[in-house]
C-alpha cells in the first residue's frame, strides 16, 4: 500500500483538490460503503482492495471516471458483467452522494463569500458621492411638531387633530 501511495502521490493529489472536495471526502463514509458493496457480491479481500484503490484514484482525480470499469476489470480480475454491476452500485451509493455534497458545500461557500463581500466592503466616498448626498439628503433636524419647545418632551395630540395640518386663516 505504501508503494501505491507513493506511486500516485496520493497526499499531493488530495492537497490539490478544492476545499469542498476535501471536506466531502473526509466527511463521507465511502470506504465503508464500498466494502459493503464488495462484500455483498462475495468478492475476495484482494479484489475489494483493488476496487477501493481504483475508486480512490477517481475520487482524487488521478484517474478518469470513464476508465474505472476497465481498470476494475483488469486490477481486480473480475468479469465485465460484475464490473458493470459494481460500477452502477458505486455510482449510486458513492459518487452521486459525494457529488451532491460537494455541490452543497460549494453553494454554501459562494453564499459565504457573497455575504463577506457585502459585510466587509468598505464604504468609499468619492467627491461625486458626497455631492450627491448633499443634494439629495435632508439636513438632520427636528420638526416643531414632534417636541414641545418648553418641556422638551414629545408633544401629545388630541385624537382627530392632525398635527401637521396648518390652518388657513
Amino acid at each position: 500500500m505504501k508503494d501505491f501511495i507513493q506511486k500516485y502521490n496520493i497526499e499531493d493529489a488530495f492537497k490539490e483538490l478544492p476545499a469542498e472536495n476535501q471536506q466531502a471526502l473526509l466527511e463521507s463514509d465511502w470506504e465503508k460503503q464500498l466494502w459493503d458493496i464488495t462484500k455483498n457480491h462475495g468478492l475476495l479481500i484482494d479484489e475489494a482492495e483493488n476496487i477501493a484503490k481504483e475508486v480512490g484514484l477517481v475520487l482524487l482525480g488521478v484517474e478518469q471516471a470513464h476508465d474505472i470499469q476497465s481498470n476494475i476489470e483488469r486490477h481486480a480480475d473480475i468479469s465485465n458483467n460484475l464490473a458493470a454491476t459494481l460500477i452502477r452500485e458505486i455510482n449510486l451509493m458513492i459518487f452521486v452522494p459525494l457529488r451532491d455534497k460537494i455541490q452543497e458545500l460549494q453553494q454554501q461557500s459562494k453564499r459565504g463569500d457573497l455575504l463577506s463581500q457585502i459585510e466587509d466592503k468598505p464604504e468609499v466616498e468619492t467627491v461625486a458621492h458626497k455631492k450627491l448626498m448633499e443634494i439629495f439628503s435632508i439636513a438632520p433636524g427636528k420638526s416643531d411638531y414632534s417636541v414641545d419647545v418648553v418641556t422638551k418632551k414629545p408633544k401629545s395630540y388630541e385624537k382627530g387633530k392632525d398635527p401637521y395640518h396648518e390652518s388657513i386663516d
